[in-house]
């Protein structure tokens, strides 16, 4: 739901209208702003675009504008504000808009000055300055923005690049390995002493400060966020604001959790206890904390970032916190090589060497195990990645510029061989949770089994003509993960993993759905309506999207043609089938309607190819130019050549193939063959 959507009207919003002329001459699209036509300007509230490369996208943010002719300024500590009236209903409804927030600009009548302030610096502010939170039960607070934060064009820019590092580092946060492959890693180290915690929360509540004191830092470190956070819960404002362990604590948890202006607060208010901290290692989880949050409220690129990581590892002691960190680093070095489309397999090298070093660690077998679970959940990603990009554009090192389809598929077959790597780790997971009967570890990494194989059977479908297995055996095999996925679902139920469980039983479905689909003669009834009903009463308890079957999509609004054996899927698509092929191609790769017509007209140019050329010993051969940090398949249109097999001719380079047929047909020695 938008901010628009739960703002209320009141008579006293009503802005100047000087002060929405003089806003709208600074957000401007040289400015790399585009004011939306949602916005509500007599209230005040106006939803800012934001433009990448002059381009409008689906980035936005709100401001909040207020006017007035009556600005007082105020002194305190040495610096100067101006104080201002303000709605606490309008600022909690801008503080749910995480991690973007917003902004809150005053404009002065008398002085035609603008001043603002970030929506989670206000809110900081004022809970440092009445030191509670009683101030949240008010209608209205004086907000204090500093006299300096004036709204000038020089500005602009700093906001703008502000606000574009928070989208982007909002992206590469949105798809961190844990979160996007529902590993929450660590869950319960010690089982024993998580238990122990549960039910001292249900005693007093001085045995609550107690479990605090004994558990809050080794159940962080066991991610166990869910608990944690109803703790803190109990616990009153002074309570934490007054002690250095729960100040601590509670960034960490509200930094995990996306309650990211809490979260700057209590790590503000932690670092007035720096020199109380007895562990070295706190004060550098601090610094780790602190350039956590900058990176997430974009005052942080991610090169910087990345620069302060690689600083402050070597000063960590704990190999736990070293692996974590060393993680982190690795997966945004690999966020941003995929979108650069750089160099993966260095990548690549440097996950290898740090499964290799957390194998050698000397730590809890336990932990090593989730550890190496996560980390190598890395590489299926990567190999994903390759086979999509060298597939397509058979363009990396030591390969030729054009490729047949035959040695593109040949080259993807190679790089799936890293999809290995993390398979091996979740059986090897799998075998020590049975050995340890480790109830969480094994639902996790028997879901990571079930996963793999149903990607890998998905993309036999669309794209891999294999060596077929036995019909008996691969029943089996689809029978067995279904039964994997269902065994994890109810596990995760068990455990309160609401999010967890919505994503397994998502997965026995679409294995359910791919089994009827590709042995639709052996496939036995199956009640899919039950499996539905608890599918969207799982969206309804978490709140999370709901869920579409993308084998029904794939199997209903495309053909089974699709695995024809060493030929373009497309060339054999009727008339009719084409759109719907092409559409869900787009999807599949995330690329934009707008490379739809490139995408037709390669269709297009291979059946003609196919109508018009019967020697086997011609090709074609495709070359897609993909180039630049945010290139896409399809973004330009393709270039093609005609090869000879048999004598090696080859045409020129034309993206017009029935241009080629021509030359072909003019040029080459038609005896040769």
């Amino acid at each position: 739901m938008s901010l628009l959507d739960n703002l209320e009207t009141d008579e006293d919003s009503i802005v100047a209208e000087e002060a929405i002329k003089a806003l709208d001459s600074l957000f401007t699209k040289e400015n790399g702003f585009i004011l939306r036509e949602e916005s509500v300007a007599s209230k005040g509230v106006f939803e800012v675009g934001l433009l990448i490369d002059n381009l409008p996208t689906d980035k936005s943010f709100f401001i909040q504008l207020e006017s007035s002719a009556e600005i007082s300024t105020i002194e305190k500590k040495g610096s100067k504000y101006i104080f201002y009236p303000f709605k606490i209903a309008r600022l909690r409804c801008f503080a749910r808009q995480g991690p973007e927030y917003g902004l809150i600009i005053i404009y002065d009548q008398n002085s035609e000055s603008f001043y603002f302030d970030y929506v989670e610096n206000i809110i900081n502010r004022i809970t440092r300055q009445r030191d509670s939170k009683e101030w949240q039960d008010l209608q209205r607070v004086n907000i204090n923005l500093p006299v300096e934060n004036t709204l000038t064009s020089e500005k602009m820019s700093d906001i703008y690049n502000v606000y574009l590092n928070r989208f982007k580092n909002q992206d590469t946060l949105l798809m961190e390995p844990g979160r996007k492959h529902g590993i929450s890693l660590l869950k319960f180290v010690n089982q024993e002493l998580a238990e122990q915690a549960e039910m001292l929360e249900l005693n007093s509540f001085d045995k609550l400060i107690e479990a605090f004191k004994r558990y809050g830092f080794g159940l962080f470190n066991e991610r166990d966020y869910q608990l944690l956070d109803r703790l803190l819960s109990r616990l009153s404002f002074a309570k934490i604001n007054n002690s250095q362990e729960f100040s601590l604590l509670a960034a960490l948890v509200y930094i995990k959790t996306g309650e990211y202006i809490k979260a700057k607060y209590y790590l503000k208010r932690s670092k007035e206890f720096r020199e109380n901290y007895e562990l070295a290692e706190a004060v550098e989880l601090l610094n780790f904390l602190s350039s956590k949050i900058e990176f997430i409220l974009g005052d942080l690129d991610r090169q910087s970032y990345l620069n302060k990581l690689a600083k402050l590892i070597v000063r960590l002691n704990y190999l736990t916190n070293k692996f974590s960190i060393k993680l982190e680093m690795i997966y945004l070095q690999m966020f941003s090589t995929i979108k650069s489309r750089g160099d993966i397999l260095a990548i690549v090298k440097e996950i290898e060497t740090l499964l290799a070093e957390i194998k050698a660690a000397n730590i809890e077998e336990r932990v090593k195990h989730f550890l190496l679970l996560t980390t190598s959940i890395n590489l299926y990603k990567l190999g994903v990645f390759l086979f999509e990009r060298n597939i397509v554009n058979g363009n990396s090192e030591g390969k030729p510029d054009f490729m047949s389809l035959k040695e593109q598929i040949s080259f993807a077959k190679e790089i799936i061989t890293l999809l290995d790597i993390p398979l091996k780790y979740s059986k090897i997971a799998y075998n020590y949770s049975v050995r340890e009967d480790d109830e969480l570890l094994y639902a996790y990494s028997l879901y990571q089994l079930a996963l793999f194989f149903f990607k890998l059977e998905f993309n036999n479908a669309m794209l891999i003509d294999r060596e077929a297995e036995s019909t008996q055996k691969l029943e089996n095999k689809y029978q067995r993960y279904f039964e994997a996925a269902t065994q994890v679902y109810n596990i995760f139920l068990a455990n309160s993993l609401l999010k967890e469980g919505h994503e397994a039983i998502t997965l026995a479905y679409e294995l359910k759905k791919l089994y009827k689909y590709k042995m639709a003669e052996g496939a036995e009834e199956f009640n899919f309506d039950n499996f539905e009903q608890k599918i969207r009463m799982l969206e309804r308890e978490v709140g999370i999207r709901a869920f579409s079957s993308s084998i029904e999509q794939f199997y209903q609004e495309t053909i089974p043609k699709l695995r024809i054996s060493g030929e373009p899927a497309f060339v054999d698509l009727e008339e009719t089938e084409i759109d719907n092929f092409a559409d869900y191609f787009l999807e599949s790769f995330g690329l934009s309607k707008v490379n739809k017509k490139n995408l037709l007209k390669d269709i297009e140019n291979c059946q003609l190819f196919t109508q018009e050329i019967d020697n086997p010993q011609i090709e074609l051969l495709q070359k897609m130019e993909a180039k630049g940090s945010e290139a896409k398949l399809y973004d330009k249109p393709l270039s093609y050549i005609l090869r000879c097999q048999e004598c090696g001719y080859k045409t020129s380079e034309a993206s017009q193939v029935e241009s080629l047929i021509e030359e072909l047909r003019r040029e080459h020695d038609s005896d040769c063959s």
